[in-house]
C-alpha cells in the first residue's frame, strides 16, 4: 500500500512539475516561421520570444502565441493569422487539446517587420528607431536598434545583443525609415554593372577601383548572422541598416569579426552588446587626385558616401569591461598602422581584407557620448589614425580605479586566442 501511495505521489509531482520545451533551431522552421510570443506563466504579458539557450523550458500553463504578419498572411493548416498554445503537461496543446508541433507550422507568406521611432536622441542630434513587429496595435521588440538622422541613406549607427545561436538569411531589401530614396533606387546601387559604369574612369594604378573582383557589397551594421530566427534576420534588411563596404573588406575582416564575436558569446555564454557604426567619407588618391567615393559618384550632388571606416564597439555589461575593433574600408591602401601597445593588438596588415586593430577589455563607462563624439567627429583624423580608438577610449573611463584594473587585465591569452583565428 505504502509503495501504491508513493508511486501515485511520484507520478503526481511528475505531471505537475512537466515543463514544455522549444529547441532552437529545430522548432523554428525556417523561411515562413511565424513570429512567437510568450507569456510565461504567472506573468500574464505577452513577450518576444528570446531563447535562453539551445532548448527553453516553459513552465505549466505558459503560452505561445504564433504570428503571421503581414497583409493575408496565414497558418498555412487553419487559414488563421494567429495560434494560442498552452503548455500542459509538457506539451504545448492548442484550445481543443490538440498537441501542436512547433517545427510544422509555417506561414504561407513572408513576414513583416516595422521601424518605430522614439522619442530618444542619439550621435549628432539624431533620432533613435526601434525595429520589431506591431501585433494589434502593439509594438514587440526591439530586435535591434539604429540611429539615424533625416533622410541620409544608412543610419548613424546600430545597437544589437548578440544572443549565441545563428544561421543565414537572404535578400530582402526594404527602405522603410526614410522616403527620399526607395529600396529599389538603391538596390540598383548595388548591382555590379550599374557600379562599373560609375566607377569606369576612377583607376588607382592604372586599374579601376570596382571591377569584377572588387565592388560595393550591402554590408549590414547589424548582421542578419547574429539573428536567431529567419524573421529575426529578415529585419536587418532595410538600408536604414547597410553601408557600402568593399567585397573584399567585407568578406575579410567584417565576417571575420563578427564570426569571433558569436563564437565567443557562444564559449562563455554571455550576451554582447554590439554598437556598429562607421565614420568619415572614404578619401583615395586616384592618379595622383584626392578623391571622395560615393556610391552615386556621378551624379550632380552625391548622397550616397562610402565610409571609409567601420567601428564595433562591444562590451559585457556584466563586468564593464569590452573590445573596440576598426576596419579601414580601403582595399588599395597602403598606409602603415602602428601598434597602440598599451591597450591595442595589430591584428591584419593586409588591406586588402580591410586593415583593423582591436582594443582588449577597455573600460567603457560613457559609451553614448563615445558615439556622439564619433558622429560629430571632434577630433581630427589623420592617416595614422587608428590612434583614434585609444582616445575616445581614455576619455571615456571617467574613474582612475577603472582604468588601473583595465591595465591589470592579462592580455596575453586573450591576443593568442585572436591570433589563432
Amino acid at each position: 500500500m505504502r509503495l501504491l501511495c508513493a508511486a501515485l505521489v511520484f507520478a503526481f509531482i511528475t505531471i505537475a512539475t512537466a515543463e514544455c520545451i522549444l529547441s532552437v533551431p529545430e522548432d523554428i522552421n525556417g523561411l515562413y516561421a511565424p513570429i512567437i510570443l510568450v507569456m510565461r506563466f504567472p506573468t500574464k504579458n505577452y513577450r518576444l520570444f528570446e531563447p535562453v539557450g539551445k532548448k527553453t523550458n516553459f513552465p505549466d500553463e505558459s503560452k505561445l502565441k504564433l504570428v503571421c504578419t503581414n497583409e493575408d498572411n496565414f497558418l498555412k493548416f487553419n487559414s488563421e493569422s494567429q495560434l494560442t498554445l498552452t503548455c500542459t503537461g509538457g506539451e504545448f496543446v492548442d484550445a481543443n487539446g490538440n498537441k501542436r508541433e512547433l517545427k510544422t507550422i509555417t506561414c504561407e507568406k513572408l513576414l513583416t517587420y516595422v521601424i518605430k521611432r522614439t522619442i530618444e536622441r542619439c550621435a549628432a542630434n539624431y533620432s533613435m528607431y526601434n525595429v520589431g513587429y506591431e501585433i494589434e496595435s502593439k509594438f514587440y521588440g526591439p530586435i535591434y536598434r539604429i540611429c539615424y538622422g533625416d533622410d541620409k541613406p544608412s543610419g548613424s549607427y546600430t545597437h544589437h545583443i548578440i544572443n549565441d545561436k545563428l544561421s543565414r538569411g537572404s535578400k530582402f531589401y526594404t527602405s522603410l525609415i526614410t522616403k527620399k530614396f526607395t529600396a529599389e533606387e538603391l538596390d540598383d546601387l548595388y548591382y555590379l554593372q550599374s557600379q562599373l559604369k560609375v566607377f569606369k574612369f576612377l583607376n588607382y594604378n592604372g586599374r579601376a577601383i570596382v571591377n569584377n573582383f572588387n565592388y560595393f557589397v550591402e554590408g549590414r551594421l547589424t548582421p542578419d548572422t547574429e539573428m536567431i530566427a529567419f524573421s529575426e534576420r529578415l529585419c536587418t534588411y532595410d538600408y536604414a541598416n547597410v553601408i557600402p563596404q568593399f567585397r573584399t573588406v567585407h568578406e575579410g575582416n567584417v565576417l571575420l569579426v563578427e564570426k569571433r564575436l558569436r563564437e565567443l558569446a557562444i564559449r562563455q555564454n554571455i550576451k554582447l552588446e554590439v554598437y556598429s557604426g562607421y565614420f568619415n567619407t572614404l578619401k583615395m588618391n586616384l592618379d595622383g587626385q584626392e578623391k571622395y567615393i560615393y556610391l552615386d559618384y556621378q551624379a550632380e550632388n552625391p548622397e550616397h558616401p562610402v565610409p571609409q571606416y567601420i567601428y564595433k564597439f562591444v562590451f559585457n555589461k556584466f563586468n564593464n569591461s569590452g573590445l573596440v575593433f576598426v576596419i579601414l574600408n580601403d582595399p588599395y591602401s597602403t598606409r602603415s598602422v602602428k601598434t597602440i601597445k598599451e591597450f591595442c593588438k595589430n591584428l591584419d596588415r593586409n588591406p586588402i581584407s580591410g586593415l583593423f586593430i582591436v582594443c582588449f577589455r577597455i573600460a567603457l563607462h560613457s559609451l553614448p557620448q563615445l558615439l556622439t563624439r564619433l558622429q560629430q567627429q571632434q577630433f581630427e583624423f589623420n592617416h595614422d589614425d587608428i590612434f583614434f580608438v585609444y582616445m575616445f577610449i581614455r576619455f571615456d573611463i571617467d574613474e582612475e580605479k577603472a582604468e588601473r584594473k583595465a591595465r591589470k587585465v592579462d592580455k596575453e591569452n586573450e591576443e593568442e586566442e585572436w591570433q589563432e583565428h
